[in-house]
């Protein structure tokens, strides 16, 4: 007598080894799903995030004049990512063990959707404008971790046991190689654990993981002397710098800084050592005179005048941007993060399946890592074959891009 797997026990295999295999589940948010739709949601359904408002402390008994809205900013996440493996099995393919199954379709099928979510969590990297260490260059040394700390650190990001790095495999045998100076090597050769570098200690206060789905920049191009073209003002737009000297096109995702332009702590306000930077969000055409570059973040100064998120508790940066001051863009590079685990956003919701007639409908849930995986199947009834398709319906954003930095390699 045959004995069948049932798809309840496929689709929980299937679960564990998805959520083994997805380095980016550290993103989850599973807080802003606590109220799932009874159906299901569909695609294109958005999500509302409040996010933290920030205020001024202001001195003496008088307060006229300096009276704060409360104003709450928020973002909107979009359900639009489907990831889905359709198969075709037979009943004679699931009178194998669990094991043999596993071995025989359930890893692979789990790697191609945990590498497929990886890819799109990770290419959020594109809205992050801190970086730093030597594009071109492979990072090795705690120094470049550090000088990427530094800026976290500058900046005011929570180093509460949610910062973390997550790098390429060539700058993980380059740190391993560094490290084994410092630590065990029984520890610094053990075997990889769900992405994280075995158990090799907090990394100036990140926990260090490696993902072969880092995506590697490539910049619009190699530019040589770039001035900004204007001074800016509170009457500018805040989101795009005007510029002379681009010799080659920009693309989203490229960063650059500007000589003077200084980041402000996020409280105090007060001006740090850290020189602002930016990151493209429109590719641009250059033609090498007062090209209008579209970037993020708005340059928010303390005489802003109050519009959305452009309000004095969110200055960013000591002063705008001047005419004739130096543009510097990084070259092509790999991007390496390192951040809190809140700067990117993951999502994953159940899929409405209300109006799929004659289908068969099954969702399972990991509580730990968020990750909800939905099979489907049907059956034709001229030639009795069946079509199984599994699918992962999720939403990723850059929810805090200032919480994270790219290490260039």
């Amino acid at each position: 007598m045959n004995t069948f797997l049932t798809d309840a026990t496929i689709m929980k295999t299937l679960l564990m080894d998805v959520s083994n295999f997805t380095v980016s589940t550290h993103f989850n948010k599973r807080d802003y799903v606590k109220e799932w739709k009874s159906n299901g949601y569909q695609r294109g359904d958005t999500i509302t995030i409040q996010k933290p408002s920030r205020y001024l402390v202001g001195e003496g008994w008088d307060i006229t004049g300096r009276l704060q809205e409360m104003y709450e900013p928020s973002t909107t996440l979009k359900i639009d990512n489907i990831l889905n493996v359709p198969v075709q099995w037979t009943a004679a393919d699931k009178t194998h063990t669990l094991t043999k199954f596993r071995e025989n379709h359930l890893i692979s099928m789990a790697k191609t959707l945990g590498n497929g979510i990886d890819v799109r969590v990770l290419a959020n990297y594109k809205d992050l404008y801190w970086h730093a260490s030597g594009a071109g260059t492979t990072p090795s040394t705690l120094g470049d971790i550090s000088d990427c700390t530094l800026i976290l650190d500058e900046m005011g990001v929570p180093n509460d046991g949610g910062r973390i790095i997550i790098m390429s495999p060539a700058a993980q045998k380059a740190f391993l190689d560094t490290w084994q100076n410092y630590f065990d090597k029984g520890i610094s050769n053990a075997a990889l654990a769900k992405g994280r570098i075995a158990t090799i200690p907090l990394i100036d206060g990140c926990v260090p993981y490696m993902s072969q789905n880092m995506p590697r920049h490539v910049a619009g191009g190699t530019q040589t002397t770039v001035t900004v073209t204007s001074t800016m003002t509170n009457a500018s737009t805040l989101s795009q710098i005007t510029m002379n000297g681009l010799d080659a096109n920009l693309v989203v995702g490229d960063v650059f800084k500007i000589a003077g332009v200084y980041a402000v702590n996020t409280i105090t306000k007060e001006r740090t050592d850290q020189l602002q930077h930016f990151t493209v969000t429109e590719a641009l055409s250059y033609t090498g005179s007062s090209d209008v570059v579209k970037c993020s973040p708005s340059v928010i100064i303390s005489d802003v005048v109050a519009s959305g998120d452009n309000r004095k508790q969110f200055q960013n940066m000591d002063t705008y941007p001047q005419a004739g001051a130096e543009v510097t863009f990084a070259a092509s590079h790999r991007v390496n993060f390192v951040g809190h685990k809140n700067a990117f956003c993951l999502v994953v919701v159940p899929i409405n399946t209300e109006d799929d007639e004659g289908v068969l409908n099954l969702t399972v849930n990991d509580a730990e890592s968020g990750i909800a995986l939905s099979l489907m199947r049907q059956t034709t009834v001229g030639d009795r074959s069946t079509i199984t398709r599994i699918d992962v319906f999720f939403a990723t954003k850059a929810l805090y891009p200032d919480w994270g930095a790219r290490m260039m390699g």
